[in-house]
């Protein structure tokens, strides 16, 4: 298989194991990167995830903050001193674009929505994250809670740029009906309206 490097990890974990994935078109939780889609099979999906860098140089750690790795940016950590940036107030039921869950959240179920449309940002996403990765190996220990702030900053920005994107191209495939109906509600109760 080779070395499994940080790029590849975080595709790993972006895995739907369909080449031309449509979150609505099954019934399982069957794939690394899930997605909800109905009440009886499918009730959750990734909150967030994480990658674990135990290297020779340090441990780096890379985490989302936020649900679906597929829709969302790995950010640089350390488990030490200062760890995260300010994130907001804590996550809740209620749809609140002052947090970051929440706020990628909105990106997230937008994507769902018709999930070809995540490939508006994919490139910029992943360009980001190679950006990252380089500052993370070339700046010096004493910058590292400086990187994350900048890191999660970058990816907050960038963030609401991808929803003004996702929502300015309307959805063309129909999705199931199951699975809208699902999302449908999600949203009602979260008070989340999606464009």
């Amino acid at each position: 298989m080779g070395k499994i490097d940080i790029p590849l990890a975080f595709k790993i974990l972006r895995n739907h194991k369909h080449k031309n994935y449509n979150p609505g078109s099954h019934l399982l939780m069957d794939s690394v990167c899930v997605h909800a889609g109905n009440g009886l099979t499918r009730n959750s999906g990734t909150t967030g995830s994480f990658v674990a860098d135990l290297g020779k140089g340090g441990n780096i750690f890379w985490a989302t903050g936020t649900a679906g790795p597929c829709t969302g940016i790995f950010k640089p950590i350390w488990l030490e001193g200062d760890v995260l940036p300010d994130l907001g107030p804590a996550p809740k039921g209620i749809y609140n674009p002052e947090t970051l869950w929440w706020q990628h959240e909105k990106l997230h179920r937008s994507v769902l929505k018709d999930y070809s449309r995540v490939s508006l940002y994919w490139e910029e996403r992943d360009k980001m994250e190679t950006f990252f990765c380089k500052k993370v190996f070339t700046s010096a220990k004493k910058d590292r809670i400086k990187i994350t702030r900048q890191t999660f900053a970058k990816s907050r920005l960038a963030t609401e740029n991808w929803i003004k994107k996702v929502e300015s191209h309307p959805a063309k495939n129909s999705l199931n009906p199951v699975f809208n109906l699902y999302w449908k509600k999600q949203n009602k109760k979260a008070g989340l309206k999606l464009i």
